[in-house]
């Protein structure tokens, strides 16, 4: 087999990445790259803890607590200590960051609006409900 299925999915979320870096640099945004947004999509409205957040992304705490660093200096998250826990840290959007992943998610949507375009609605209904599937399909043991 020539190209690979794993092989193709890698290429499409690097496209869709690439698409996405482009479409924030284009309305100024050079705050959110793709693997920022790779981990700040996972972050609640209300907040959430270090652990949470990295069980959400499928990542370990420490690469979480190493991601955070730049994002706590770009101003866009805060990392404040959880009220009542003193050993667990609260990862929160700053005001900037709200507005910042406002805007990533607008250009996520006008990618999949693209897509959809692209494809066809029933071809980019069947796409969505075969990565749904394979997704959603738990783990080799």
């Amino acid at each position: 087999m020539d190209n690979p299925t794993s092989k193709l999915l890698q290429r499409a979320i690097r496209a869709f990445e690439e698409d996405l870096a482009h479409r924030l640099r284009q309305v100024g945004v050079e705050q959110i790259t793709a693997s920022r947004f790779q981990l700040l999509r996972h972050l609640d409205a209300d907040g959430m803890t270090i652990t949470e957040l990295a069980r959400n992304a499928g990542i370990s705490k420490q690469a979480v607590s190493q991601a955070l660093g730049p994002l706590v200096r770009d101003g866009m998250v805060q990392v404040t200590p959880k009220p009542n826990d003193g050993r667990s840290r609260l990862v929160r959007w700053t005001a900037l960051g709200s507005r910042l992943q406002r805007t990533a998610l607008e250009a996520v949507g006008s990618i999949e609006a693209d897509y959809e375009q692209l494809l066809g609605q029933e071809d980019y209904a069947t796409l969505r409900d075969a990565l749904t599937t394979l997704a959603s399909r738990p783990h080799a043991r």
